[in-house]
């Protein structure tokens, strides 16, 4: 038989389900197989795999996750929306003159205002404006006002403009590039469950189709110990044995039924498990339907590059690049935390543009003055000189600002970066635990390969041996004792090959499994 070598490269995983279970007969149908009450449904193992997929309730609560993690990059990104306000107001004010330009008269002013503005923090630079728009009217009674009644339309900016802390970075984008890695966190942790449960589906199938084979092994055990139990009655008729040997095969008849028995409870056990993971528990028939697996086990010799299937694993692993990611977030937090810890230096610009309308009034000489002509000027004539700047004032500044001492921000730094070196060397210890947990799985492929071929040899020998014996019996140069034995030893034989048959497939979906996750 061919021998398991290191040399080729490792198949992907659907390659190896494939390899692994070709497409046989109708297992339920087959005979011994028991069957259970209810409608049955023929699955192959790449169905039983999709089904879980789409029916698993831990893979949908995890793909809510996806969507939890979608809304708090929303929730981030919402820092940086503009927000619009508008404010309206009505206001009255009654006083008396405050010199004696004024007259002698209470003067009273009533004003109506409408106020828009815009306030933003933008995602470049650390940079934020708040731009204002305030248009009014005002009436005055009493006094002497240049304008009465004056129309008003001011335009004011404030733009600030960090220099040195929160210039490169700062808590709202680090906010939002560290939403984005969880998001990418959630999306590994997904694949994640996929992974774990398309092994756990290979894996239950595997029981299932192996009890099922197990079951047809204690069938066909029981039938030669029967078979063996009938002969010895006809020998004990005739007077050829004594009565003794007949009770001696009652007994091994009832202990290999016993196997039997145990054999058709691991079928059920086995197709409740694979049952949980595959169907709907909402569907009317989760416990009664039965589940009948189309594919049989098969040997396939797989060859196998113990470096290539390390370097496939370092390259793949799910919860290595989840600890990469999370590690990307610890340096943004190192990168924000010494963002903080700097200097505040802000430069602050404001520029603000005022219009005047409404209906003059022009005074003559003497005391009260004469109104000596009125003129009128519109509202779009104030907005005009708003907006072109006729009147304008700015002011341009620098702010500093720094704690002396050790601040909060300073020892979360010193923190932060000790939390990357212990994430760093778990990085690494990760990569270790991957390397070794493929060299186990490429052993174990390895060896259960030779336990195959080794028992396969075995049964074969036994098979032979029994053979022979049955032979030494018919002509009276055996005893009924080392027959039995011989089929007992023949029994153990074809159990122990289709437990080391499992268990060589079980080692090819590992080393799958340990590729991927851990």
């Amino acid at each position: 038989m061919t021998t398991l070598k290191y040399g080729r490269p490792v198949l992907g995983l659907a390659a190896a389900a494939i390899l692994m279970f070709a497409m046989g007969s109708h297992v339920g149908a087959q005979s011994g197989t028991p069957q259970s009450p209810g409608p049955s449904l023929p699955i192959s193992m790449a169905q039983a795999v999709a089904m879980a997929l789409d029916a698993n309730l831990d893979l949908r609560a995890e793909k809510l996750n996806l969507d939890v993690a979608s809304h708090s990059i929303a929730i981030a990104k919402a820092s940086f929306l503009p927000l619009v306000q508008a404010t309206t107001s009505n206001g009255s004010a009654k006083s008396v003159p405050s010199d004696f330009t004024q007259g002698t008269q209470d003067i009273t002013s009533n004003s109506i205002a409408l106020t828009g503005s815009v306030r933003q923090e933008t995602p470049w630079y650390g940079s934020s404006y708040f731009l204002t728009w305030t248009g009014r009217r005002s009436t005055q009674d009493g006094g002497f006002s240049g304008f009465n009644p004056r129309l008003g339309s001011t335009l004011r900016l404030d733009f600030t403009q960090p220099l040195l802390r929160d210039f490169k970075t700062d808590n709202l984008r680090a906010g939002v590039e560290t939403s984005e890695r969880r998001r990418v966190i959630s999306d590994i942790q997904l694949q994640q469950r996929v992974v774990a449960t398309e092994a756990a589906v290979r894996f239950a199938y595997l029981n299932l189709v192996g009890a099922i084979e197990g079951h047809k092994v204690a069938q066909i055990n029981l039938d030669i110990v029967q078979q063996s139990l009938d002969q010895s009655r006809s020998r004990v008729k005739v007077g050829q044995s004594p009565q003794i040997e007949i009770i001696q095969y009652e007994a091994q008849v009832a202990s290999t039924r016993d196997g039997l028995i145990r054999a058709v409870a691991q079928i059920a056990t086995a197709e409740d498990n694979l049952r949980t993971l595959i169907l709907d528990p909402a569907r009317p028939d989760f416990w009664q339907i039965h589940i009948v697996p189309t594919d049989t086990i098969q040997l396939v010799p797989r060859e196998i590059n113990l470096e290539q299937a390390i370097t496939t694993a370092i390259a793949n692993r799910l919860d290595l690049a989840a600890e990469q990611r999370s590690l990307e977030i610890t340096d943004l937090n190192i990168r924000v935390s010494h963002n903080n810890s700097l200097p505040s230096v802000d430069l602050n610009a404001s520029y603000q543009s005022e219009g005047t309308g409404g209906t003059q009034l022009s005074y003559g000489a003497g005391f009260p003055p004469p109104v000596l002509s009125e003129s009128r000027r519109s509202y779009g004539s104030a907005l005009g000189d708003t907006l072109l700047g006729a009147y304008p004032s700015w002011s341009v500044g620098v702010t500093v600002s720094y704690p002396f001492g050790r601040t909060a921000n300073e020892a979360a730094h010193a923190q932060s970066l000790v939390l990357k070196r212990q994430q760093e060397i778990g990085l690494k210890q990760l990569e270790v635990t991957i390397v070794g947990q493929v060299r186990e799985a490429v052993r174990l492929i390895d060896n259960s390969w030779q336990r195959v071929q080794a028992a396969q040899t075995a049964r074969e020998a036994t098979q032979q041996q029994l053979t022979a014996e049955e032979r030494r019996n018919s002509v009276g140069l055996s005893t009924t004792l080392e027959l039995q034995v011989r089929q007992r030893e023949l029994a153990n034989a074809r159990v122990n090959e289709l437990q080391a048959m499992i268990d060589y497939n079980r080692a090819l979906i590992q080393l799958e499994r340990v590729q991927r996750i851990q």
